[in-house]
């Protein structure tokens, strides 16, 4: 006699398919009415139980709804907004040349008053009066006449031209201008004749238009005499 296992092994089987379908169902906690109807079949007899374990579980609480949750709206972060690029570089600066100002010597005054005055170069030489002398009579010239020796020191520094004044006791007698400058050492006759004993001065540049490096020596004072023709 010969048995037919392969229906005794699906049993287990058969029973955890019921249960699957069985939960299933009353999670839907909805099914159709459905007819049985009876079969020979291991298939159909299955069915047949999960219906009606079902169809018991519905009818203990028929009343029975299921509530959902619904998840809170979604509220999107705002847009990224990339900064801007920098694309634009400052210009390149182009140095400009700064003339440069005349430089000028500022004192105060006593009325506090700032008084601008251009700076002389520096002087490079010296125009000296050496000697006052009196000429000899001889020929046409009468003598006593007033000369004047003046050097250019050094040699060759100063070039361009003087001005000379001479006075006889206090008074003007001669105003000599636009002298040439001598390269050396050379004798002026000023023209003026001296009667009697007279005070010669003499000076050079008197409104001191040269650049000099001593002005001290451009003035020279003699006692001058006619009769002796000489100067002391």
């Amino acid at each position: 006699m010969t048995h037919n296992t392969s229906r005794l092994h699906g049993a287990p089987l058969a029973l955890s398919l019921v249960l699957f379908f069985a939960v299933i169902l009353a999670c839907t906690c909805s099914l159709p009415s459905r007819a049985l109807q009876p079969t020979s079949s291991p298939g159909a007899a299955i069915e047949t139980a999960a219906v009606m374990t079902l169809t018991a579980m519905v009818g203990q609480n028929p009343t029975a709804t299921t509530t959902m949750t619904a998840y809170p709206t979604y509220t999107p972060y705002p847009t990224y907004t990339p900064l801007p690029s920098v694309t634009n570089q400052p210009p390149s600066l182009t140095p400009t040349r700064t003339p440069t100002a005349t430089p000028y010597l500022h004192f105060v005054n006593p009325t506090h008053i700032f008084i601008p005055m251009p700076l002389q170069p520096l002087a490079s030489g010296d125009l000296v009066l050496e000697n006052i002398f009196l000429s000899f009579p001889g020929g046409p010239n009468p003598g006593n006449e007033v000369v004047l020796t003046v050097a250019n020191v050094p040699s060759g520094s100063l070039s361009g031209k003087f001005d000379y004044q001479v006075f006889a006791n206090g008074g003007l007698v001669e105003s000599l201008t636009d002298v040439p400058i001598p390269a050396g050492s050379e004798a002026f006759w000023t023209g003026y004749i001296v009667n009697g004993d007279m005070t010669i001065r003499a000076v050079l540049d008197p409104n001191n238009k040269l650049n000099e490096t001593n002005k001290s020596n451009n003035v020279l004072t003699k006692s001058c005499s006619s009769a002796t023709h000489t100067c002391s």
